[in-house]
């Protein structure tokens, strides 16, 4: 099967929820293409690509993760078929409600779920918070288009304001098939992804957060219970991200799901490479002001290609 990386999807979705035509964004996918190499190495899977690669960097891939690499690259052309990676959109009324912010905001506060963090559902125009807030658009990532405001704001684009709570830690937890795969991120003061860290067995991840005052009891409940109701109204749902975030009340509340895959994902199958080690982060940097380590373990391939981003793992 042919594939290609889409990490423009909530663009994508922002169009359709619009009735825009989209224009697919090459650069943002060109950006982590090569994450496709390993999240599929053992399958002999196809990838449309703006890119090259060099021998290389693909050896150097295989001996760093030890594995045997069996994807093959394609040249990008749109007029080959290919099917979408990142997200599906193979179901567009169930991807355009389980991503959207504004839709998660109205379902859980409906539903009275206590462990989301539900707020004001805004469009365009003019928004007055009396206290410190929190803008997310409806359709994003990795902090992408959020800012945070008091007072007066004009408001461009459709989204939920919610009250600013003083953040101490960012958790996420993957579910896949009943099972419940926690991890720790890592979050910048301007709320953009840097990285995370993810664990092979629970009692790593529950002595990790223990060891930083965090209940692991109340975090599992809130997952578990946002888990079950999201479950009761979508039985046939096998997989989801649910984001969370701690704060330094000590409190818990689940406040974004991601229906799709996630760089959480990707380093949690990352640990699969690395069976004699506990945990792993998986690290992304600004290019620009990266400083490589010996101890680090690349995952850009280093080529003439303009890359924003770096990511590397650390033990």
């Amino acid at each position: 099967m042919i594939y290609h990386t889409n990490f423009d999807y909530e663009h994508q979705l922002n169009a359709i929820a619009q009735n825009k035509n989209y224009q697919k964004n090459r650069k943002m996918n060109d950006e982590f293409s090569y994450l496709f190499l390993w999240s599929e190495c053992n399958q002999r899977k196809k990838l449309l690509s703006s890119l090259s690669f060099s021998n290389s960097y693909l050896e150097n891939l295989q001996e760093s993760l030890k594995i045997d690499l069996q994807v093959e690259i394609l040249d990008y052309c749109p007029s080959i078929e290919s099917v979408n990676w990142w997200g599906k959109l193979e179901n567009i009324p169930l991807e355009l409600s389980l991503n959207s912010k504004i839709w998660q905001s109205e379902f859980f506060k409906a539903k009275n779920c206590p462990s989301f963090l539900f707020g004001d559902v805004v469009d365009s125009g003019s928004y007055e918070a009396n206290v410190r807030s929190l803008f997310r658009p409806d359709y994003s990532f990795a902090g992408m288009g959020s800012f945070t405001f008091s007072g007066q704001k004009k408001i461009k684009t459709k989204g939920v304001i919610t009250k600013w709570l003083d953040k101490a830690d960012d958790i996420s937890c993957y579910i896949n098939n009943g099972k419940f795969n926690y991890y720790y991120n890592h979050i910048s003061a301007q709320n953009s992804f840097l990285g995370c860290t993810v664990f092979r067995d629970q009692d790593d991840f529950r002595a990790f957060i223990i060891d930083k005052g965090i209940s692991f009891e109340m975090v599992s409940y809130g997952f578990q219970q946002t888990w079950s109701c999201l479950k009761k109204y979508f039985p046939d749902l096998q997989s989801i991200q649910l984001d969370g975030l701690h704060t330094d009340d000590n409190q818990f509340f689940i406040n974004e799901l991601n229906y799709r895959k996630s760089m959480g994902q990707i380093a949690l199958k990352l640990l699969y490479f690395f069976p004699d080690r506990p945990s792993l982060t998986f690290n992304l940097d600004r290019t620009s002001r990266l400083c490589p380590k010996n101890t680090h373990i690349l995952l850009t391939p280093q080529n003439s290609y303009d890359y924003q981003f770096t990511t590397y793992l650390t033990f």
